[in-house]
């Protein structure tokens, strides 16, 4: 057991009495010349591993000499010893604890009761911090300053670009020119023959990221389209931006001809990452009975994903919709939010302040995969003939308008770019089938993490607070550039978006809070930047 001790200690302290050299046993032999006695193995013992020795004389006893030891003592005469009177005992001991810390007794009362100020002042101050910034984030205070929206668009832009999304195979896009006349009279006639050449071409789906509100020549041919499209098992979808008597604003023949209408509205910014409507609610009025209903209406995005559906509910507890398919089976896909719009869109009428958005953030694919030739064909070349039909047979064509007033800026990489609405919108249905739907951390998690984040910023106050300037702005930025990475990853991987500004926020509230209590109440050593 002692020699277990002796291997795990640092220092060995050798208190040396009145007697301690003339001490002698039973049979007359002076202990320390007994090869037995257990003193003298335990100093042996520590000499010979090269342990720390300081010897601590008591009282007025003069220094060791080499030749009053045995030989396997001898070099604790070599050693600086220490003294220890009894009057002037506070001052030496105080000496002693200096020699063997680095530091003096009174400087090692000072930083205990420091590290008890830090350790009381922790217990309501960390959870202060955590409520705090619990509460700026429920009421969006950092959003007045863009910095929540900039820290998840920049999160986003940086998941998406190194875990790139792979466009779904069975999605292909359809360009409109800019040059083509969407006013002219002859614009539906030819929505008619691009419809009759791509369900020919065997597509599964045919979106139209357009919307057809007033009659104009053409519709009928439009309407025998989308009839013919329907028997022969293509479903065609068109877009709505208005509410009209609560249905969606459109020409009835055409809209009675296709699969059903979805909201084309592209939504709300987050800096410059999007969040897209999938579906939408309104109260409608029931005059009869006097009272008011939730009625629920898809996105183009949640058609192109899921067919022809009906949005039963839109469930902000699960963060879900609950679908109902065109066979009468059950559908579930989750949003990343459901917002209620304070603000009518410009251009987008049907979001109006009674209604309700579920949105979800896009995941954006590369635009090589969106304008690749696997994937992306022109108008021109459908109704002329010239595409291979296997980029369109059994799979969801989106067509829409490559015009300046249809592009939208958004974040990917390390800058924006520009894309176009139809383009959004095969990201919108690549996002739901492929299933990275990114969902914001929900409440009591959150405030789990912002506790966590606290008690680590004060902890880092607290270790850093004697270290010199770089050194603790450098570590701080380490940390918060490695929390940036974690928080890509949970969106890459787990489609789970951090608060990532509050989080940081709460982090270096709590690390300058500490660290100026740690200045003001560890005084001592640590106080003096290290050699």
């Amino acid at each position: 057991v002692l020699e277990a001790r002796i291997d795990s200690a640092d220092v060995m302290i050798v208190l040396i009495g009145r007697e301690w050299l003339t001490m002698t046993g039973p049979d007359g032999m002076r202990r320390l010349d007994h090869p037995d006695d257990v003193t003298r193995w335990e100093i042996a013992s520590a000499l010979e591993k090269k342990k720390r020795l300081l010897p601590v004389l008591l009282e007025d006893l003069p220094p060791l000499a080499a030749d009053a030891l045995p030989e396997a003592l001898s070099p604790l005469a070599e050693m600086q010893s220490v003294r220890i009177r009894h009057e002037t005992f506070n001052a030496d001991l105080e000496n002693l604890i200096a020699r063997l810390t680095g530091r003096g007794l009174r400087e090692l009362l000072r930083r205990e009761q420091g590290l008890r100020l830090l350790e009381r002042t922790g217990r309501w101050s960390i959870p202060a911090i955590t409520v705090l910034t619990f509460v700026l984030l429920w009421v969006g205070l950092l959003d007045l300053f863009a910095l929540d929206t900039r820290t998840a668009t920049w999160s986003l832009a940086l998941a998406d670009t190194l875990f790139p999304s792979t466009l779904d195979a069975e999605l292909s896009l359809v360009a409109i020119p800019s040059r083509f006349d969407r006013r002219a009279a002859s614009a539906r006639a030819t929505y008619a023959e691009l419809v009759a050449r791509l369900t020919a071409a065997g597509a599964d789906a045919i979106l139209l990221d357009l919307f057809f509100q007033d009659p104009r020549a053409g519709d009928g041919a439009f309407s025998a389209a989308l009839k013919q499209a329907a028997e022969a098992g293509t479903n065609v979808f068109f877009g709505f931006t208005e509410l009209e008597e609560n249905r969606p604003r459109a020409v009835k023949l055409l809209a009675e001809s296709a699969a059903g209408l979805g909201l084309v509205c592209v939504g709300r910014r987050l800096g410059y990452a999007l969040m897209m409507p999938i579906a939408m609610n309104y109260r409608k009025s029931d005059s009869a009975h006097a009272q008011e209903s939730i009625g629920s209406l898809p996105g183009i995005a949640l058609l192109g994903a899921a067919g022809q559906v009906s949005v039963d509910a839109l469930d902000p507890a699960s963060m879900a919709l609950t679908l109902t398919a065109k066979d009468g089976g059950k559908l579930r896909y989750p949003i990343s939010m459901l917002d209620p719009v304070r603000q009518v869109q410009k251009g987008c009428k049907a979001l109006r302040q009674d209604t309700h958005t579920a949105l979800i953030l896009l995941r954006l694919s590369p635009l090589t995969a969106l304008r690749g030739k696997q994937s992306h064909l022109e108008m021109d070349a459908v109704l002329a003939g010239r595409f291979d039909a296997e980029k369109i047979r059994g799979r969801t064509v989106i067509v829409g308008v490559e015009a300046p007033e249809e592009e939208f800026t958004v974040a990917y990489g390390l800058g924006p770019e520009q894309r176009y609405g139809y383009e959004l919108h095969a990201d919108a249905i690549n996002t739901l089938k492929t299933n990275r739907v990114v969902q914001p951390m929900r409440a009591y998690p959150q405030l789990f993490l912002l506790l966590a984040v606290s008690g680590a910023g004060a902890w880092l106050g607290i270790k850093l607070y004697h270290r010199p300037a770089w050194f603790r702005r450098l570590t701080l930025t380490l940390l918060m550039f490695l929390y940036l990475l974690v928080s890509v990853y949970l969106v890459a991987g787990e489609n789970l978006l951090l608060h990532l500004s509050y989080d940081l926020f709460a982090l270096v509230v709590a690390y300058l809070m500490f660290r100026r209590f740690s200045s003001k109440w560890l005084i001592g050593n640590d106080a003096r930047p290290p050699r």
